[in-house]
């Protein structure tokens, strides 16, 4: 009975040699053709997805601005402590900007036209730069403004 045991055990280690059949071989070209196409196709939706994401920033910068232009202010919300948001602090302190600024959530009750988006954004309360609490990877980088 050891010896059937012993015997099951040594043959999860053996090592056989397989035939390449043109059904195998068929197969593996196809995996390969596959792989070929799939980098252009992650491109294609990076840039897809940065164009939708530029877009919507673009229309809260308006907003922001048209309302800064109204009012006299930005719509503050509640501060932000930059150690709560690590993707936006790693972003700081990768492009060595200031970590200082006093930076804001906009407020949706001053500017209601942005509930419902897709990202969470943080302007800073001195000079009106807009930023996403999300990033965005496009061009091998996390982008918290687009472009940059």
């Amino acid at each position: 009975m050891w010896e059937k045991i012993h015997d099951k055990v040594e043959s999860i280690f053996e090592v056989k040699q397989t035939k390449y059949t043109g059904k195998r071989i068929f197969l593996t070209f196809g995996l390969i053709v596959l792989m070929a196409f799939s980098l252009p196709l992650y491109f294609r939706h990076e840039e897809k997805v940065h164009q939708a994401y530029a877009a919507e920033y673009q229309q809260v910068k308006e907003w922001t601005d048209t309302y800064y232009h109204q009012k006299g202010n930005y719509p503050l919300g509640q501060r932000v402590t930059l150690e709560d948001e690590k993707d936006l602090s790693a972003f700081f302190h990768e492009y060595n900007l200031n970590t200082a600024r006093d930076l804001y959530y906009l407020d949706h009750k001053e500017a209601p036209q942005l509930d419902g988006l897709k990202y969470t954004y943080v302007i800073d309360g001195d000079n009106g730069a807009l930023f996403t609490t999300e990033f965005v990877i496009y061009r091998m980088r996390r982008m918290h403004i687009p472009g940059h």
